[in-house]
């Protein structure tokens, strides 16, 4: 049997046989700095060590079909970046590798010899799986995780915290370094001023428990041609609870759909808000080219006037172009901004697909902020400065008289809606810096901070010291505001690497 080599998930031993002999097991190119100025007469003083990249030299030869196989492997090696090399005697690790140098070619005949020169930039072998530890309070109630590393380089350490109730903070502590996020000090009592947070569909996995939201077949405040004579329902797909359309009700021209709005009244029984903020979850993905369909969500004054909206739409009825276009109200009701995009499966080119789909909105008196796939797009409208958003409204649609069936976009859902007013006045409680069901991402490697998949670097305190998990085991505690009960449920993950 053939010894396998698999390079960019290609694999190699259907073109060479590697010779006998072979190991990927090469040492790390160690490179100590010895210091012998200095008045030093005998030896040298130590000052450190460290390694270079790795260097694994593979012979191998060509039986038959010399050109044909030499020729495939040539286009196997064509690369402009690291791919992963995994040898079958080890198949549990990754190298990060590229080739490096001519092949080194000989051949008689039939028979072709060479070597394959693979460069591991970063000298190390990673593990093909991740481990994951769970933190759990010790004998006095501390949450610990206890990180055992059995490889042999220290390696970057993943973090997911899931709250289970609002927190103001989260601290991660070991003998190694120490992240934290948000600020300790952050109170869940009374102040003058505090963000409050309304009941919504909050919960990933439900959606339409919210009396407040409304069946609504009235005037569509974004845009009045659309027609609001369907009907929802909210089934379960893929483990969500959706709201999506269940008929449009209507097949004249343009949008057809389905509405619902919810009024804003805070706890003061004041209707409306100047500053106002909102988090949707949306699955926008077709299955087909040609499909159509839009959702749609609408900050409206008192007069049911746009403030500003978002609508992620697709009318290309024969390809798979899709948008994502933000409006803004005032004086000037315009289109202010429109985002193309590819609704299909990949998440490299589409932002609402299963495991993405976050986005947001809010008003700060004249400001409008949206965002966009990491950004945040932002507009004054000076006019709107003391308008209060005194509704929100959710549209899905589907365009003309095309049916639900094939012609409509297979998953054009939002999955979640979470809204808040902010500055609210007497306000005895408040949401604090992460909510219930918000999800904290800490990314070890890119030392960045995701919350609810979107970048948060505001997040981060300046003495931050993000550390990784030398060989052996690392005990690390987590801290959290007191008033965050139930405690986060938070993991750790990481992935050996070998030298």
């Amino acid at each position: 049997m053939r010894y396998s080599v698999k390079f960019n998930d290609i694999e190699l031993n259907q073109y060479i046989d590697v010779l006998q002999g072979f190991t990927p097991r090469v040492g790390a190119d160690w490179s100590p700095d010895l210091l012998t100025s200095g008045g030093i007469n005998r030896g040298a003083e130590f000052s450190y060590t460290s390694y270079k990249q790795k260097t694994i030299k593979m012979p191998f030869t060509i039986f038959e079909n010399l050109q044909e196989n030499y020729d495939a492997l040539e286009d196997v090696l064509n690369v402009d970046e690291p791919k992963a090399l995994i040898f079958e005697d080890i198949p549990d690790r990754v190298f990060y590798a590229v080739p490096s140098g001519n092949l080194d070619f000989d051949e008689d005949g039939c028979l072709g010899e060479g070597t394959i020169t693979w460069i591991i930039p970063d000298g190390l072998a990673h593990s093909t799986v991740e481990k994951t530890f769970t933190a759990a309070p010790d004998g006095d109630g501390i949450l610990k995780a206890t990180i055992v590393n059995n490889g042999t380089e220290s390696t970057p350490i993943d973090y997911t915290i899931t709250h289970n109730h609002e927190n103001g903070y989260i601290g991660i502590v070991s003998e190694h370094g120490a992240i934290q996020l948000g600020k300790v000090e952050e109170a869940d009592g009374e102040v003058y001023k505090r963000n409050e947070g309304l009941t919504t569909s909050n919960d990933y996995r439900e959606w339409g428990g919210d009396e407040k939201w409304v069946d609504d077949k009235g005037v569509n405040g974004q845009n009045n041609l659309n027609k609001t004579a369907g009907a929802f329902k909210t089934p379960s797909v893929s483990g969500y609870r959706v709201l999506a359309l269940d008929t449009p009700g209507s097949a004249e021209g343009g949008w057809n759909g389905a509405m619902k709005t919810f009024d804003i009244v805070d706890s003061n029984g004041e209707t409306g808000a100047k500053n106002f903020y909102a988090y949707m979850n949306s699955w926008f993905e077709t299955g087909l080219m040609g499909q159509t369909g839009a959702q749609t969500i609408a900050f409206l004054d008192e007069h049911n006037k746009c403030i500003c909206a978002q609508s992620i739409n697709k009318s290309d009825m024969s390809g798979n172009t899709a948008y994502v276009d933000f409006w803004l109200g005032g004086n000037n009701p315009r289109l202010a901004l429109q985002k193309e995009f590819t609704p299909c499966y990949w998440e490299s080119q589409n932002p609402f697909s299963f495991n993405g789909g976050h986005s947001d909105m809010r008003k700060e008196g004249e400001r409008i902020t949206f965002y966009w796939w990491g950004t945040y797009p932002s507009f004054v409208v000076p006019e709107l400065k003391d308008v209060k958003v005194a509704k929100v409204q959710i549209y899905i649609g589907q365009f003309g008289a095309r049916d639900m069936g094939t012609q409509y976009v297979t998953r054009n859902y939002f999955r979640r809606v979470s809204m808040q007013i902010l500055g609210v006045e007497k306000w005895k409680d408040v949401p604090n810096r992460y909510q219930k069901g918000d999800v904290v991402f800490i990314d070890g490697s890119k030392r960045k901070v995701y919350v609810n998949g979107m970048p948060r670097v505001g997040d981060e305190i300046k003495v931050c010291r993000y550390f990784s998990a030398p060989p052996g085991e690392t005990v690390v505690q987590f801290g959290y505001s007191e008033f965050s009960d139930p405690a986060p449920t938070i993991s750790a993950k990481i992935r050996e690497a070998y030298l």
